[in-house]
């Protein structure tokens, strides 16, 4: 296994699937230069919108700001990792080049822990293509966390399972810096931990532990800062619902919400349909996941299933699939999902659905509409 990673020649087919990611987006972005949304919605919409340009908008103005200027309450629903490399280099172009180079990792990460899985050259490319042109693929190119997150997250995962304890904790602990949802990673260790405790293999499940409580060391020490700052532990949970208007639901009430709503607003009905092909393709796992069981596959399974749970169970007032599919986006299970389907023709035809979406939302995104 170790021989089979360390290959380079999957390189070329990385640069390959990197470059067709960053052609389509930057297609889409050079496309009608001179089309903005009118200044009354980006007065109400986004605060610093003065600043926006290119691939630099909505999130990327208020990490950019939390950079030069420091938290405030309101802020403390953005996560400190891109803060605080903003503050550290505040050249965002500098950073556009560094997130090529973060996608180019995500790339070779995911592969590397598809390999661990036993999964076949071919599907690991479709996989890897799914994952490049997926309908929020353009918050993986700008500075926004969903990249950092798996980058870290899949080289935690990586670490462990070649044994470097040390490494898989603080690259886990980097993970959970970059965006509250990547406590989700925790289901790996606590899958894998319950496993062995249950089987009694102590060393596994020590490692396990260790490996998880990077996790959790991230999110208490920004739930440190908050305290010291603010006086409350918890300030980020708290603006997302009273400032940010966000909240979390039952899965399927936003769905209900867009499709008795009167009149029907056509862009809820354009990303609702985005996610739902998104997570159709975790049934592509059943088989896989039930043929080649093992540790590795059932917390594939679960991890796939709750990441989507939680992205269709976020909402947010009047705005009912508000960053869905940006959440579904680093759900790589469901990339894995689709690479197995049995039908090529069905592959070529959600591809073609996904780069579609991608290339409209880069398009949305880059000209200052909302599209998440």
């Amino acid at each position: 296994m170790t021989k089979s990673i360390c290959k380079y020649d999957s390189w070329p087919n990385y640069l390959i699937i990197m470059g067709a990611h960053d052609a389509i987006l930057l297609i889409a972005t050079v496309m009608f230069p001179g089309v903005h949304p009118s200044l009354n919605y980006l007065i109400q919409n986004e605060k610093w919108y003065q600043n926006a340009h290119f691939w630099f908008q909505w999130d990327v103005l208020w990490y950019q700001h939390i950079a030069l200027s420091g938290y405030t309450p309101v802020s403390t629903a953005f996560f400190p990792w891109l803060p605080l490399t903003i503050h550290l280099i505040p050249n965002l172009w500098f950073w556009i080049v560094v997130m090529q180079f973060v996608f180019l990792g995500v790339l070779w990460a995911m592969d590397t822990v598809m390999q661990t899985l036993d999964i076949g050259q071919a599907e690991r490319r479709w996989a890897l293509w799914f994952f490049a042109l997926n309908p929020a693929a353009i918050y993986f190119t700008t500075l926004y966390p969903e990249p950092w997150t798996l980058f870290w997250a899949l080289l935690s995962w990586a670490a462990f399972l070649r044994g470097k304890r040390g490494t898989a904790f603080t690259m886990a602990f980097m993970a959970s810096l970059t965006h509250g949802t990547a406590m989700l990673w925790g289901i790996f260790p606590l899958v894998s931990a319950m496993l062995a405790l249950y089987s009694r293999n102590w060393l596994r499940f020590w490692n396990s532990v260790l490996w998880g409580s990077g996790f959790a060391a991230g999110f208490l020490s920004y739930m440190g800062y908050c305290w010291i700052k603010f006086g409350d532990p918890i300030i980020f949970l708290t603006v997302e619902h009273t400032k940010w208007k966000n909240h979390w639901t039952w899965p399927w009430h936003q769905w209900v919400v867009v499709l008795t709503k009167v009149p029907r607003n056509s862009l809820d009905v354009i990303l609702m349909t985005a996610g739902i092909i998104m997570v159709l393709g975790l049934v592509g796992l059943v088989n896989p996941a039930t043929t080649r069981f093992s540790v590795l596959w059932m917390a594939v399974a679960v991890y796939g299933t709750v990441v989507a749970v939680v992205a269709l169970a976020f909402d947010r007032v009047s705005i009912p699939v508000h960053s869905t599919i940006r959440l579904l986006s680093g759900d790589f299970p469901i990339y894995l999902g689709w690479a197995h389907v049995k039908s090529l023709s069905l592959k070529i035809f959600v591809l073609f659905i996904f780069l579609m979406y991608a290339f409209a939302g880069a398009y949305w995104f880059s000209h200052g509409f909302f599209y998440q």
